[in-house]
């Protein structure tokens, strides 16, 4: 490590205690610590720094980056028996420096708004939701960009760039009627929009956005037996493309059992760009401390082509005596189904776990490989993924950090790109209940 990168990590350090405890001192009043009901405000102060060197066929791209950035989240919730509210908003300012940059510039970063409403009878419960982000994509690791429901990663993960910045909007709305009868119906409509700014020359990421109308209808055939068919219709709409219309059935039949179910489900959309169809059969077993999910199919593609598509999960929470605690571990492999204009097989696998060091800190380990390969001309992006990290709690409300994680972008047609981040933090929370 050279005299230089030792002294700004060094100097971010330093930034993070001062800048943490400045911050932090003026609402250690204000913000009391109350355990009664009502509603809830909660304030979150955190200073992270970050230090990466990239290797990158990309000039703009390639070489070191020191991030420092304050981060204020503020958020309100409020709960009875029938209703619920929450609202939380974020941002944070940075200092940065990079390959583009003469020396360190200030930038606001990563502001995020959500809301929500839900309400909730014997026999309905009506869901309102909307969402409203800016992240840095150089940030932003394309395995952690967050997924629609459905989806085994972003649509778009391998075309994610390490420069420029995505704005994305949300809305979601569900209505729920009949839930205590033996017949019931969920209706559902969810829009989103996805654009990016400051993108390297040649990116091709592009703005894009949709619209999805859902209506379902459950039967309870018997006590261990539940049916459910349903219409979906989704709009896609991205930049330099023309625009997706599909209307989609899908059936699942789930025979419930004392260690978990049996299932079996299948879909077809039909609509601009041809039609495609799925099957697939699941096993689910649920044990006082284990979760193991597996389901196999097959899924027809627009082109006639057959893909071989599955899911298996395993989860399991050691006992209270022993260090280990969660224990996660997936593989995916699926065909991208109405939600982009694009068919492209994915497959990932992932593995997660910690390890309570001592009753304050705890060691977290994870690990993700993704492949995405386009059935349109066979090109394939590898993403691999792996970190550790350390957290201590040094009371109930400061919370620090240490990790290193490494990533790699090999995409078929380009030269591949690698990079390495240490990243500390440190987190006050406060709460507040009335």
């Amino acid at each position: 490590m050279s005299r230089q990168t030792f002294q700004r990590i060094a100097v971010g350090v330093t930034l993070c205690a001062v800048l943490g405890t400045a911050v932090a001192t003026p609402f250690g009043a204000f913000a009391q610590q109350d355990d009664r009901g009502g509603m809830l405000f909660q304030l979150r102060l955190a200073e992270r720094f970050q230090y990466r060197d990239r290797s990158s066929p990309v000039p703009e791209e390639d070489g070191t980056t020191s991030i420092l950035t304050t981060d204020v989240d503020l958020s309100f919730s409020s709960e009875t028996r029938t209703e619920a509210v929450s609202l939380d908003f974020g941002s944070g300012y940075q200092f940065y420096e990079g390959p583009t940059t003469d020396g360190y510039e200030g930038r606001f970063a990563d502001p995020t708004l959500a809301l929500s409403y839900s309400q909730e009878t014997a026999s309905a419960r009506f869901s309102v939701s909307a969402t409203a982000s800016s992240v840095q994509l150089s940030e932003t690791s394309a395995l952690d960009a967050p997924a629609s429901e459905g989806e085994i990663v972003p649509v778009d993960f391998a075309d994610l760039t390490e420069t420029g910045t995505r704005q994305q909007l949300g809305f979601e709305s569900r209505l729920a009627l009949r839930r205590d009868a033996p017949f019931g119906m969920i209706f559902g409509v969810g829009a989103n929009a996805i654009s990016y700014a400051d993108l390297r020359e040649g990116s091709e990421l592009r703005d894009r956005s949709g619209l999805r109308l859902t209506a379902t209808g459950l039967f309870d055939v018997t006590k261990v037996l539940q049916v459910r068919t349903g219409l979906q219709y989704d709009y896609v709409d991205k930049d330099g493309e023309e625009p997706l219309n599909r209307v989609g059935l899908n059936g699942q039949a789930v025979l419930s059992r004392p260690d978990g179910n049996y299932r079996v489900s299948g879909n077809v959309a039909d609509g601009d760009g041809g039609t495609q169809a799925a099957l697939s059969f699941g096993r689910r077993y649920e044990l006082p401390e284990t979760v193991a999910d597996l389901s196999l199919g097959v899924t027809r593609s627009t082109n006639d082509g057959f893909v071989l598509t599955g899911r298996a999960l395993f989860e399991h929470e050691f006992s209270p005596e022993s260090a280990l605690g969660k224990l996660t571990a997936t593989a995916d492999r699926g065909l991208s189904f109405g939600s982009s204009t694009e068919e492209e097989v994915v497959t990932a696998l992932s593995l997660a776990s910690s390890y309570a060091l001592t009753p304050l800190a705890n060691l977290q380990v994870s690990a993700k490989v993704a492949q995405s390969e386009s059935l349109a001309d066979g090109d394939t992006v590898d993403l691999a993924q792996a970190g550790i990290s350390l957290n201590y709690a040094f009371d109930r409300n400061w919370r620090g950090s240490a990790g290193v994680s490494a990533e790699l972008r090999d995409p078929s047609d380009a030269g591949a790109s690698e990079s390495t981040t240490l990243s500390l933090g440190i987190t006050r929370s406060f709460d507040l209940r009335r």
